[in-house]
């Protein structure tokens, strides 16, 4: 789920109520009702203006037709003592039952209180009239008239420069046996020094799968976007049928774009109706979140709604606090798949307070009761003023975290919003709520993200002042258990000459944390380790106009490659999406664009990467004629050859690649044959194979649900590029409008190998002294195909270049081989083949090629190559503890467990434990990478009895170390529960 951006509507708030005595009473209180109703709400078409007044997208741009005034500026404020520097303030309070804390981002002003204020002057409290990072950008309305000078630079700035680019290596991850611990530090320094000898490069490429839009006439935006398994796409946001009357829209796309179905909300009111959060669950059932105006108080309440997968509305919910506004700003499911919303809740006595709301997922009643009819667990910071919830988000054991902005002057200082964390129990106790006040005497410290690490720890990010008035990228990570701030001091990011604004952020599975926003001119990615906050690397990408650029929302694969979604500032009326791909090491893979047509505002505002490459970006798009669209857009990578990984619609694999798959490879003069495999083709006409657009061929059939065996197709020299890139095609030319299920796998420029010698190989090939001669160019191994990465070992002599000897699997290079003293051979050294280039069911080439033979015919030489059977995160047997994707247990092992243990002769009986196996083939069992069978199921969430598999003689090492793998064979692309634990030698 993402749902990125500053929140778009805000409480009023009565600026001079906003000093408060520092001893007022803080805490829970006994208030507010969750009351549900039943119905579809309207199925009107979108729409969407701008009034003359407010501004439409809250802090990204001021209100139509004014310049909204600098971050940080206080509106009729108090000051209790002379502005001053000041150390950066942790607060952090264990919770009994009543104090809580906030976080603080410039306050907002409410489309909803502006657009009634007309008609009700004085009915609500007014906020602050300030504006946040993007106070600078024209308004849609007024965009030609509106300045755009950029801001004065500042003359000096705080912290320091960004970091450079840092990259580290680990040991080997592979599947064989555990080495020793000097073993083991010689592999991780050989992997160190292939990365930094290594000049390969691989060029990526990718496609505008399909746009799809909601062509109205008058203004829509989708605000937050969520993905599911096959491909389907979930989008909620809001459409304008007048000024005073907007609805709750929510969309479902299909992994071909097409639309399956929309549903408006309309309350019963008739107001301003906003979905700003979106969920959805393992069955597809869709959850939206915002809030909604009540006839009955005239003001809004906070809303949730469910729809099936099918788009039928199962029920609505919401949360009323009297005649004070109300609304939800985020959204999260729990293990159980009940529903966690947290927003701001209006009192009389404490002005807005945050508030939090835990649903049945079948009824949408409230789980938590706090006794007085109040259903929200509520959270009043220290001055009983304006405290906002942004974000929420669940651990494994269903406790709450919530994030968002409070009143605070934690030195007596003048108030200023705070970030505020705040933890819950699954039955919504508060058990601690942390503060961070920054080093500004006076300025906002405003959080924009929340996320939750394996092990239940706490990051926030978002905007603070800092002590020379401007604002930074500023990210704390805290103790999930205590709520104690991790890192000696805050993750600080201070660019050059503008404020900076982070917005989004998102981890992955190796520890690190990337943060996306803006620097006041460019989209700003940071990467930082989470174990102590350091910097790792600094991205920016500039616009044509270098001004206006911002990143709004980050995602982050399984492989650590970096997504930021956000817009680019072309001219002085248009914006367009902008979508980055940076790899690991922080290299800008691509950038694509989009513009919906009508050189306008074009905007994404949040981003979601499914396991396959596709990347899913949603926000507003300028239509022609149609004024602002809700706009979502797919793009899909086209996988450079060879390409290993199966991709199509696969039952229990890959379903997001509907219709087509497309491959790369450069130009090259001559025919070029391919090699591949298919899956479950039913019609000689089904599978279409194109190179550059042109039809070649077509794939022949296959029994049903079954792989055929490797195939060719010769592409003509005609239609092949001789320079440049080649695009090769695999088109299922049934879907749509249908969706059959279909396949391809292992595909790669055939490669005859005469010469190839078996792995392992001991012997001395190349152009050696004393020793082989025939070898001048190149050696050439075959690897039998094999899941997953391969690790291979070997040995090289008399390399006098960093870049001389290429390592290459299927023709794709991979590294270099390092340099070794004149006439010497090399220790053992290591190289990673990963597991999207080696070819699973037929053979591998592997290669050793001397660049610099011909012209040359340097000495080198090669030997002792073969599969490096180490396993370095090996568990060796026996071993009791519980392992895999537990509730309340280890979530780090979410895909395989790799046990080792000794050579033995003979065949070896194993005795195990799973946990959780929902199908019978969920968990597979190997030995030494040879499958020996399936785990069985067991009941939901329970451990099954003792289990044995016994492991053949002929495929357990007599000596050495042998690898028994447990691989959840669901996981990817998806994250089942499972489990295994007890796992010993019978």
């Amino acid at each position: 789920m993402t749902e990125h951006g500053p929140p778009l509507v805000f409480p009023w708030r009565d600026a001079l109520r906003r000093v408060r005595l520092l001893g007022a009473w803080q805490g829970l209180r006994p208030r507010g009702t969750v009351a549900l109703h039943s119905g579809l709400g309207s199925l009107d078409s979108l729409l969407c203006p701008c009034g003359p007044n407010w501004s439409p997208m809250g802090n990204l741009f001021p209100p139509c037709g004014t310049r909204a005034p600098k971050p940080g500026y206080q509106s009729e404020k108090k000051i209790r003592f002379p502005p001053r520097a000041r150390t950066p303030r942790f607060h952090v309070t264990p919770i009994s039952h009543k104090t809580f804390l906030s976080q603080a981002s410039p306050p907002r002003p409410s489309p909803h209180a502006l657009a009634r204020q007309s008609q009700s002057p004085g009915r609500n409290k007014r906020p602050k009239q300030e504006q946040g990072p993007h106070n600078l950008e024209p308004s849609p309305a007024t965009a030609v008239a509106t300045s755009t000078e950029p801001r004065a630079p500042k003359a000096e700035r705080y912290s320091t420069q960004p970091g450079r680019p840092r990259t580290s290596r680990a040991a080997p991850n592979t599947q064989r046996g555990k080495p020793t611990m000097k073993r083991a530090l010689v592999i991780a320094a050989t992997v160190i020094l292939l990365s930094l000898f290594a000049v390969v490069t691989h060029a990526q490429t990718v496609n505008e799968q399909w746009a799809a839009r909601t062509s109205d006439a008058a203004r829509e935006i989708f605000k937050a976007l969520a993905i599911d398994s096959s491909g389907n796409v979930y989008v909620t946001g809001w459409r304008e049928i007048s000024s005073s009357n907007w609805d709750i829209i929510t969309a479902k796309y299909n992994a071909l774009g097409t639309q399956v179905w929309l549903r408006a909300y309309d309350g019963t009111a008739g107001g301003i109706d906003q979905g700003h959060a979106i969920a959805v669950d393992a069955s597809g059932n869709v959850y939206v979140a915002g809030q909604t105006e009540a006839a009955a108080t005239s003001s809004t309440d906070m809303i949730v709604i469910k729809y099936t997968a099918a788009g039928a509305q199962s029920w609505v919910a919401t949360y009323d606090h009297g005649s004070q506004p109300d609304a939800a700003n985020s959204i999260a499911l729990d293990s159980a798949g009940n529903v966690l919303a947290a927003g701001y809740s209006g009192s009389p006595s404490t002005d807005y307070d945050f508030a939090t709301i835990k649903l049945s997922r079948s009824t949408g009643a409230p789980l938590w009761n706090f006794g007085g009819g109040e259903t929200a667990a509520r959270y009043d910071g220290p001055l009983s003023g304006a405290d906002i919830a942004l974000k929420v988000a669940v651990d494994s054991s269903n406790n709450v975290y919530v994030t968002g902005y409070s009143d605070g002057n934690a030195d007596g200082g003048p108030i200023n919003d705070d970030y505020a964390t705040v933890k819950y129990n699954s039955s919504g106790v508060p058990q601690w709520a942390s503060r961070y006040d920054g080093p500004a005497s006076s300025g906002n410290d405003s959080p924009s993200d929340l996320a939750l690490d394996s092990s239940a720890n706490v990051y926030v990010t978002g905007y603070s002042r800092n002590a020379s008035g401007d604002y930074d990228f500023l990210t704390i990570k805290y103790s999930g258990s205590t709520g104690a701030a991790l890192w000696s001091s805050p993750a600080r990011y201070d660019g050059a000459g503008n404020d900076d604004y982070a917005y989004g952020l998102a981890l992955d599975p190796s520890g690190f944390l990337y943060v996306t926003g803006t620097d006041g001119a460019d989209i700003t990615t940071v990467k930082y380790s989470a174990a102590d906050g350091s910097e790792q690397w600094v991205n920016t990408q500039n616009g044509s106009n270098n001004v206006f650029d911002s990143g709004m929302d980050v995602a982050v694969d399984s492989s650590g490659n970096v997504y930021v979604a956000g817009y680019a500032y072309s001219n002085s009326t248009t914006f367009d999406f902008a979508t980055l791909k940076y790899t690991p090491a922080g290299a800008r893979a691509w950038l694509k664009t989009y513009d919906g047509g009508a050189s306008g505002w074009d905007k994404a505002y949040a981003v979601a990467a499914d396991s396959k490459g596709n990347v899913y970006v949603a926000g507003e798009s300028a239509g022609s004629g149609t004024n602002q669209d809700g706009a979502v857009v797919k793009y899909e990578e086209i996988f450079p050859l060879p390409e290993a990984r199966a991709y199509g619609v696969i039952r229990g694999g890959d379903r997001t690649h509907v219709r087509e798959v497309n491959y790369s490879f450069p130009g090259t003069p001559g025919d070029v044959t391919i090699d591949y495999q298919v899956w479950d083709v039913d019609y000689g006409n089904e599978i279409q194979i194109l190179v550059n657009g042109v039809s070649v061929a077509y794939a022949s059939t296959t029994p049903n649900e079954a792989w055929s065996e490797t195939r060719s197709v010769v592409l003509p020299d005609a239609d092949v590029l001789e320079t440049g890139t080649n695009v090769l095609t695999f088109r299922n030319t049934y879907n749509p409008p249908r969706t059959y299920l279909w396949g391809v796998r292992d595909v790669g420029i055939h490669t005859e190998c005469s010469d190839c010698i078996p792995l392992p190989a001991a012997a001395a090939y190349g152009r050696i002294l004393g020793g082989d001669q025939t070898h001048v160019n190149q050696v050439n191994y075959s690897l039998d195909g094999t899941p997953g990465d391969v690790t291979i070992a070997y040995q090289v002599w008399d390399m006098d270049y960093a870049n001389e000897i290429l390592i290459l699997v299927n023709g794709y290079p991979v590294a270099n081989t390092p340099v070794t003293p004149n006439e010497t051979w090399s220790g053992t050294r290591y190289v990673t083949l990963p597991d999207s280039k080696v070819f699973d069911n037929r053979p591998n080439v592997l290669t050793f090629d001397n660049t610099y033979n011909p012209p040359k015919i340097y000495l080198w030489g090669v030997r002792n190559v073969s599969v490096y059977t180490g396993c370095a995160d090996c568990i060796p047997l026996p071993d009791s503890g519980a392992y895999g994707r537990i509730l309340g247990g280890d979530q780090t092992h979410v895909n395989d467990v790799k046990y080792s243990f000794e050579g033995t002769p003979g065949d070896v009986t194993i005795a195990y434990q799973v946990w959780d196996m929902d199908y019978a083939n969920e968990v597979e069992i190997f030995i030494n990478g040879t499958s020996v069978g399936y785990a069985g199921t067991t009941p939901n969430e329970t451990w099954s009895e003792t289990r044995y598999v016994v492991l053949p003689d002929s495929l357990v090492l007599d000596s050495g170390t042998n690898v028994l793998t447990f691989d959840n064979t669901y996981n990817p692309p998806k994250i089942y529960l499972w489990g295994v634990r007890n796992v010993a030698i019978q």
